[in-house]
């Protein structure tokens, strides 16, 4: 991890990560996927799943990915 960036991101700083909008992301987590988790009703992602996703295009590793 590059030093000053955060290791679990908000919504909001997950999707600047992506470059989609918070509605897209919000579309891809109710359908799976991407891999998040959820800390009571707030949604947090993993900084090093979502770099993974960027590369595999797969939601690997934890995470609600599934209802």
């Amino acid at each position: 991890m590059e030093t000053g960036k955060k290791d679990i991101l908000n919504i909001r700083e997950a999707s600047e990560v992506l470059e989609i909008s918070t509605g897209t992301l919000y579309k891809m987590v109710r359908a799976g996927e991407i891999p998040h988790t959820k800390l009571r009703k707030q949604i947090r992602f993993s900084r090093q799943a979502l770099e993974e996703f960027i590369r595999t295009g797969k939601a690997e590793g934890g995470g609600e990915n599934a209802r």
